[in-house]
């Protein structure tokens, strides 16, 4: 596990003068370090094009919206409304990220206190990954037969099979632990860590 931290998410890094929000950085996936993505000559240039794609998607927002309203044969309708109680070891509803996997057919519902699986077709209960104190999100790595929650509170990562839901193990985190994504082309999980302001890289693999 590697932690990938610094002033602002995922690393310290300079800040363009017009743009102070905006650290223009990136991490390497094979080895998690943080580098400059370009160089200071180009930030203004760069800067200057993030303001017309911001112009740019901000009207075409305005033209998407205009032909919804337009257009409400956009072939969008709702299919199916489902209804759902407290999670268990709760007493409050409570939703956060929803994950689907289309090949097994089923979606993870982040309730909280414990990851809620339907089927994606009919939503019946298929069944509960229990025992999380704030759980945000779930990754799931097909090819490798697991899954992963993250968990903000606890400041960790739950591994589980995705045939049996059963828990194979944890992995460390670091606080609010939040967004958590699998690449499948270095086999790393990444769990992005609000308060903490960092990144954590987790092998899929070995946990």
């Amino acid at each position: 596990m590697q932690t990938i931290s610094g002033k602002w998410k995922l690393g310290a890094a300079e800040e363009s003068e017009t743009c102070p929000n905006q650290p223009l950085i990136y991490f390497a996936a094979d080895s998690c370090e943080i580098r400059n993505a370009f160089p200071a000559e180009i930030m203004m240039k760069l800067s200057i094009s993030c303001i017309f794609a911001a112009a740019t998607a901000a009207a075409a927002l305005v033209l998407s919206g205009a032909v919804a309203i337009a257009r409400p044969d956009s072939g969008y309708h709702l299919l199916q409304t489902y209804k759902f109680g407290a999670a268990p070891g709760s007493t409050s509803e409570y939703f956060d990220y929803v994950t689907v996997d289309p090949d097994a057919r089923r979606v993870y519902l982040s309730r909280g206190t414990a990851v809620e699986v339907i089927n994606a077709d009919s939503g019946e209960l298929i069944g509960y990954i229990p025992g999380f104190k704030r759980q945000h999100g779930v990754a799931i790595a097909p090819d490798l037969g697991r899954g992963f929650i993250s968990d903000g509170t606890l400041a960790q990562v739950t591994i589980f099979d995705l045939k049996t839901l059963k828990v194979l193990g944890m992995a460390k985190a670091q606080d609010d632990a939040d967004c958590i994504v699998f690449d499948p082309s270095t086999n790393r999980v990444f769990t992005m860590n609000g308060d903490s302001h960092s990144a954590t890289a987790i092998d899929a693999k070995t946990g």
